[in-house]
C-alpha cells in the first residue's frame, strides 16, 4: 500500500499541473475519489493491489479527453 499511496500522489501532481496545486475542474469526481483512497492515511483504507487501482482508474482514463503535448 505505500507503493499505493505514491503513486496517488504522482498523478495528482501529474494532472495537476505540479506538486500543492489543486485538480483542474476537468478531473472527474470518480477520479477524484479513487486518488482519495489512493493517498488515504490509514494503509487498511487504500487498494489493496495495483490491480485494483487499474481496474477503476482505465475506464476513467479512457473517458478523459487528454492528448499529449506537442
Amino acid at each position: 500500500p505505500a507503493d499505493i499511496f505514491s503513486f496517488g500522489r504522482l498523478l495528482v501532481r501529474v494532472l495537476a499541473g505540479g506538486p500543492l496545486k489543486p485538480l483542474p475542474s476537468w478531473v472527474p469526481a470518480e477520479m477524484r475519489t479513487l486518488l482519495a483512497k489512493c493517498q488515504e492515511e490509514n494503509p487498511s483504507n487504500r487498494p489493496q493491489s495495483a490491480r485494483e487501482v487499474f481496474d477503476a482508474l482505465t475506464p476513467l482514463w479512457d473517458s478523459l479527453d487528454v492528448k499529449p503535448a506537442p
